[in-house]
């Protein structure tokens, strides 16, 4: 968090440096200089009035330049692509003498050697009719409705409504996410949004949900599965499950549980 407020959150291996940070007295007013070299960044811009302050996110691309407003911003490994999504306010995207400005639920595109593109406007939030409240499965699986302008969808995971303490970041090719390793169980914030084919992130889905998963079930030794057993004594054996005080056993001629 800056000296005014604003909130800047970036992706692993984000090449980020902060430059010109300069405070007016006790004024509040700030202004911001920051490079991306590279990665993604997001931020909640404080709105700043007066002449020489504000926001401004240099890049190797472009230059963006802001007053208050809600927005991520995405430069490619190789320093020649930028992608810019806005949520809330607006951004100005600079770059050979042309500057076009991105309102809110807009995004667009900056190539090294190029003007920005003209702003287009951001996938909608995906549908989380389908979003799990309690999982106590693992591992923990997310699905929620295909949108066919979609390439692809990002999940994160965090452990606070704001999404500072991410748990889990990842891109996936169909609309369902797998979550492999759950960190402990409680209260965790899902957020999705789907990727456009020019790889714009659309508008987020936050979605609440708890995790009860552990202990995690034991995994069966003996029998093994489909094995046929003779008449008499028959003997279970399975591996000991982590932090279990103890094993409830259930037998059933169906696979439901319905007939015992």
């Amino acid at each position: 968090m800056l000296a005014d407020g604003s909130k800047v959150n970036q992706a692993d291996s984000t090449k980020l440096v902060f430059g010109k940070l300069a405070v007016y007295g006790n004024t509040g007013m700030v202004a911001t200089e920051l490079n991306l070299e590279s990665g993604r960044v997001e931020a909640d811009a404080t709105r700043q009035t007066l002449p020489g302050t504000g926001f401004k996110v240099t890049t190797p691309v472009a230059v963006a330049g802001l007053r208050g407003t809600s927005f991520r911003l995405n430069v490619a490994e190789d320093g020649k692509t930028l992608r810019n999504e806005v949520l809330a306010g607006g951004v100005g995207i600079q770059a050979l003498g042309k500057e076009v400005m991105v309102g809110a639920g807009f995004g667009t595109l900056a190539q090294a050697g190029k003007p920005p593109e003209e702003p287009r406007p951001l996938l909608a939030a995906p549908d989380g009719g389908k979003l799990p409240a309690r999982i106590v499965d693992a591992p923990a699986r997310f699905v929620w409705s295909a949108d066919p302008k979609a390439q692809a969808w990002r999940a994160q995971i965090s452990r606070d409504a704001d999404f500072r303490e991410l748990v889990f970041d990842s891109v996936f090719w169909q609309p369902m996410a797998t979550w492999r390793e759950p960190a402990a169980d409680g209260a965790y914030h899902l957020r999705l949004r789907a990727i456009d084919g020019a790889g714009l992130e659309g508008l987020n889905r936050d979605h609440a949900f708890e995790l009860d998963i552990r202990p995690y079930p034991p995994a069966g030794i003996a029998p093994t599965e489909g094995a046929s057993l003779r008449p008499g004594s028959v003997g279970f054996e399975w591996s000991a499950a982590d932090d279990a005080g103890g094993y409830l056993m259930q037998i059933a001629r169906d696979p439901t549980f319905r007939e015992g």
